[in-house]
């Protein structure tokens, strides 16, 4: 009998580790965010590259008035485009730390430092999912101004509609922030 019961406590004990240990899994998902941060990141510096080299002939003498009009419109698009891949590259940044310091280990570093961002802060897997799904809505919020410059406003009623849609962007952004203060 006391073989059994140890049998099954040396049992216990292996399942249990096995169990505590297969939370590092996630690490391949901490480190596959921060490759894709990386992808963004580059792909926000081709378009702020792609940016300057568009700016660079709107000051040329042989632009003439209407080129300019169309240079405005390919910066103000590189512009957002940039910064949507910016901020796509800092939400997997912040996925990726969340991710570690739920799963894996608490890091120290900047705890050193002296300065730790409130962003970067996670204490719960919904504090992560609130903030993330902050940031994406900021993300849509900017693909929605890039599309909105693009957009023809040919009737009045395209103006309503384009209304429209900023006020529900802006209650939807009210909500989340309303949200979030009920959280603090």
């Amino acid at each position: 009998m006391r073989n059994v019961t140890s049998r099954i406590k040396y049992l216990e004990a292996r399942m249990e580790r096995l169990l505590w240990n297969s939370r590092l899994i996630v690490l391949v998902g901490v480190v596959a965010s921060l490759l894709i941060a990386l992808a963004a990141l580059y792909i926000g510096v081709v378009d702020t590259v792609l940016l300057f080299s568009v700016v660079a002939s709107y000051g040329s003498p042989n632009t003439a008035s209407l080129d300019r009009a169309d240079i405005r419109s390919q910066t103000v698009t590189y512009m957002v485009k940039a910064i949507d891949a910016y901020l796509i590259a800092a939400i997997l940044v912040i996925f990726s730390i969340g991710l570690y310091e739920l799963f894996v280990s608490r890091i120290d570093v900047p705890e050193d430092s002296g300065f730790i961002p409130r962003e970067l802060q996670v204490k719960s897997l919904d504090e992560l999912k609130n903030r993330i799904l902050r940031l994406v809505l900021v993300v849509l919020i900017i693909e929605f101004f890039q599309h909105a410059l693009q957009a023809n406003y040919e009737r009045p009623l395209d103006l309503l509609y384009l209304a429209l849609a900023i006020l529900l962007i802006g209650g939807a952004f009210w909500l989340t922030s309303q949200h979030g203060h009920q959280g603090s």
